[in-house]
């Protein structure tokens, strides 16, 4: 690509990207999160606190406190365990 962007560009150093969690789960993934932490599965499966996991999701949409975290290692295990263990 060095024929086509600045020096600068093709070799500055290499640098991480957080993508912005926070706020995905209070737009865009706010009912995928509901889906998935909320569903039928995670009530079967008997060691997640539902109850719990609502009211950091409903926290965490309005505001009241960040649980973006906390939600991601829920969400990335509950996929995990759907793709590994249920099927």
């Amino acid at each position: 690509m060095s024929r086509y962007l600045p020096h600068k560009i093709v070799y500055k150093k290499k640098q991480g990207f957080t993508p912005p969690m926070k706020e995905w789960f209070r737009d865009e993934l706010r009912v995928f999160i509901r889906e998935v932490l909320l569903s039928r599965a995670v009530w079967d499966r008997g060691f997640y606190n539902v109850s719990g996991i609502k009211r950091m999701i409903d926290d965490h949409i309005v505001g009241r406190r960040e649980f973006h975290h906390q939600l991601w290692f829920l969400l990335v295990l509950e996929l995990w365990f759907r793709r590994y263990l249920d099927s």
